[in-house]
This record gives structure tokens, C-alpha cells and sequence, in this order.
């Protein structure tokens, strides 16, 4: 029963991955739309800006999940400060 309240957290928290999902599917939309507009592939400055602004989504969703994984292993105990949770490796 102990291990119980953990595993539920953490099952809650996989779910979250959804992030993921919604940053690749704002990806998707933005280069589609890009594309539409005839912007996509037209120079190099241009096409650097797409990425940026992909990769910058993508790196949001990424310290967003750090984030929460580093809330919830505070919050059971397992780092003393928020801050060490994130910056351990394990």
C-alpha cells in the first residue's frame, strides 16, 4: 500500500506526456501553415526562423515535463529542493 500513492503519481504524471503531443502537433500546424503561405523553403534566414521557432517549442515541452517530474519527486520526498530535482541525474 505504501508503493500505491507513488505509482498513481507517477502514472498521472506519464499522462501528462501529452505535452509532447500537443508541442509536436503545434509543430505540425505551424510548418503546414508556413507552407500554406508560401513561406517554407524559400531562403536560409527564412527557414532558420522556422526551426528556431520548432525547436523552441519542442525545448518548452521538454522543461515543462522536467519540470513536473522534478514537482513530483518533491513532493515525495525524494530531493530536498525543487531545484536539486532538476539539476540530478540519475
Amino acid at each position: 500500500m505504501r508503493i500505491l500513492v507513488p505509482l498513481l503519481a507517477g502514472i498521472g504524471v506519464i499522462a501528462c506526456t501529452i505535452v509532447h503531443g500537443a508541442a509536436l502537433a503545434a509543430n505540425l500546424a505551424f510548418v503546414r501553415h508556413e507552407r500554406a503561405l508560401g513561406r517554407y523553403g524559400t531562403g536560409f534566414w527564412i527557414d532558420l526562423g522556422l526551426v528556431s521557432v520548432t525547436l523552441t517549442l519542442a525545448l518548452t515541452a521538454h522543461l515543462l515535463e522536467i519540470g513536473l517530474w522534478a514537482a513530483v519527486f518533491v513532493g515525495f520526498g525524494e530531493f530536498a529542493a525543487w531545484g536539486t530535482a532538476l539539476i540530478t541525474r540519475r
